[in-house]
């Protein structure tokens, strides 16, 4: 019994030690499992703006338990940008290109385990185009030849291009981060009219499109105190003519191989609309869309015109954007993992 408590006495403290070795053991794979499941959910935030879905980073920078283990499983995610040394904690910008770094720390018990992984952001993703726009789509405004407003603008959402020259003057306002770039050519989506002549005609006065597609053969003059209603297509092959107070109150494109005329015109609104012309667009006096206005020649903008940008009116008719498939999504390539 001496001799059995001494073997017992000597290998106790092997037991015990093996014991917490074991538990360590776990302890440190479960928080690398941690560390790895922080890191898929900063993936999947980052995934959400090809869907056109909002990122939530509300997370990020703070110890996230988990639901079925709050008390000893957890994860710390931060993301910083891959030229950065220092690690400066940064939100996910969807507008320009760049690298980031997601780093991932998992925690259990008193194990820690980190893992970091690299993100490529190709931008113009979550419906925000590119700061420097590669198609007449990724604008706010595009002009082909020249650009010139005056008197009063207010552009959101993207940049405004023109292929030629620009001209502004009084109280311009360009929201952030975007801007004006002149002299850059840009490719503009392309429709034909004999695609859209055995589509039925439209009038000049008030009418529901009814979501349907309709073709005006010559030029189309609009009645004063017009109201176009519902979703719909208009392809013109002429010039149009807008009158004084026209609403278009749907989502609509509006095509003409001519000018689209407002110079003489007020309060023309699209709550929802997309402007293509193959010539020139004009307007002054309270000239406001939401969506995009795109003209192969110039565009002249004057008296309180109001353009915001909007991706998903663009996207309800599939015209190309920065990726060329109607939706300004995100190209994602990830790295491999590095594990510490």
């Amino acid at each position: 019994m001496i001799f059995l408590g001494i073997i017992i006495s000597g290998l106790l403290p092997m037991v015990t030690n093996e014991m917490k070795m074991g538990t360590m053991n776990k302890d440190i794979i479960e928080a690398q499992y941690a560390a790895e499941a922080g890191a898929k959910r900063a993936i999947n935030e980052f995934n959400k703006v090809k869907f056109s879905q909002t990122p939530n980073w509300s997370w990020l920078n703070s110890n996230t338990a988990f639901i079925n283990d709050v008390n000893t499983k957890k994860y710390k995610v931060i993301i910083y940008l891959s030229t950065d040394a220092s690690q400066t904690h940064v939100t996910p910008s969807f507008t320009t290109s760049n690298t980031y770094i997601i780093k991932s720390t998992g925690t259990v018990n008193s194990a820690t385990k980190t893992v970091f992984l690299s993100i490529l952001v190709t931008g113009g993703g979550g419906g925000n185009p590119p700061t420097v726009p590669g198609l007449a789509s990724d604008a706010a405004v595009y002009a082909g030849q020249s650009l010139d407003v005056k008197n009063g603008a207010t552009f959101n959402g993207a940049s405004i291009v023109s292929g030629g020259d620009i001209e502004t003057k009084n109280n311009l306002h360009i929201a952030t981060p975007y801007g004006l770039y002149k002299n850059k050519s840009l490719a503009i989506p392309q429709y034909s009219a004999e695609a859209y002549k055995g589509f039925p005609s439209l009038g000049t006065s008030s009418t529901n499109l009814n979501g349907g597609t309709y073709y005006v053969e010559g030029k189309w003059v609009i009645d004063n105190n017009a109201t176009i209603s519902g979703n719909g297509i208009i392809f013109v092959n002429g010039d149009i003519k807008f009158p004084q107070n026209v609403n278009f109150n749907g989502t609509v494109l509006i095509i003409a191989t001519g000018d689209m005329d407002a110079s003489n015109s007020n309060n023309v609104n699209f709550p929802s609309g997309v402007l293509i012309s193959y010539k020139n667009i004009d307007a002054k006096n309270s000239f406001n869309l939401t969506g995009a206005v795109i003209a192969a020649g110039s565009v002249s903008f004057k008296n309180n015109v109001n353009i915001t940008y909007s991706s998903s009116v663009l996207n309800s008719f599939s015209i190309p954007t920065t990726n060329g498939s109607g939706t300004a999504s995100t190209s994602l390539k990830t790295g491999s993992w590095k594990i510490q």
